[in-house]
């Protein structure tokens, strides 16, 4: 187990979590401690918290296994966090563009009509569609 693994947030957990059982709906804490990287003890203390913030559920399968799932506030809770980290992504992006866009006027303005891209780029579309404009 890699104990060196620092979460940033309770979400990023609970994330980790819902994997899991995604996975396997019937983890044991152990399965959850494993792929979560924490110690049994701590996923013991995580689930807890978990249960007591309304974000996960505990049923018993038998007298002696418990099955977790997420609730209805532990959803929504991802779906935040997701939301927010496409707000994030699009305004990088935004940015980005605006930024290509300041550029590509300069260059327009300076009386340079050809852009040339080298190699591989996940912005070249931005570029190309800058230029366009």
């Amino acid at each position: 187990m890699n104990t060196n693994i620092l979460y940033n947030s309770d979400e990023e957990l609970l994330e980790n979590i819902n994997k899991t059982l995604t996975i396997d709906p019937y983890a044991s804490q152990r399965t959850i401690a494993r792929n979560c990287n924490v110690s049994l003890g701590m996923a013991n203390a995580i689930l807890k918290r978990f249960v007591e913030r309304g974000w996960i559920m505990i049923s018993n399968l038998n007298s002696t296994k418990l099955a977790y799932a997420l609730s209805e506030e532990g959803i929504k809770t991802l779906a935040s966090r997701s939301r927010r980290y496409v707000q994030r992504t699009f305004e990088l992006v935004n940015n980005c563009s605006d930024s290509i866009m300041t550029k590509i006027q300069q260059a327009k303005d300076e009386g340079k009509t050809v852009v040339i891209l080298y190699g591989q780029s996940y912005i070249k579309f931005l570029i190309e569609y800058t230029c366009e404009v």
